[in-house]
């Protein structure tokens, strides 16, 4: 994380450190020839925070929200739920 900047100061610090990752990787799991070890930077972080910060600026700008009608009816349905025609089929005597 951090800005343009920083991304590019730990790119090239990874670059650099490459060779040396790639053999204690190769020592560590006994390969006699390692893979080459490519970094890449992943933004997606910077990019869930930017989305969660709208998300709040919407929620902040529409203010609480009313239930929706039926709600109350829903909350009921939890705290006892509804038989099906089948649940009781299963359980009557022949």
């Amino acid at each position: 994380m951090g800005k343009g900047q920083d991304y590019k100061k730990t790119q090239e610090a990874l670059d650099s450190a490459s060779g040396f990752i790639r053999r204690l990787i190769a020592r560590r799991i006994n390969l006699r020839l390692a893979p080459e070890i490519i970094f890449k930077e992943d933004r997606s972080v910077e990019y869930s925070i930017k989305i969660e910060e709208v998300l709040n600026e919407i929620k902040e700008l529409e203010g609480p929200r009313p239930y929706p009608e039926g709600a109350a009816r829903l909350k009921l349905r939890k705290e006892k739920p509804l038989e099906s025609k089948k649940d009781n089929r299963m359980y009557k005597k022949k």
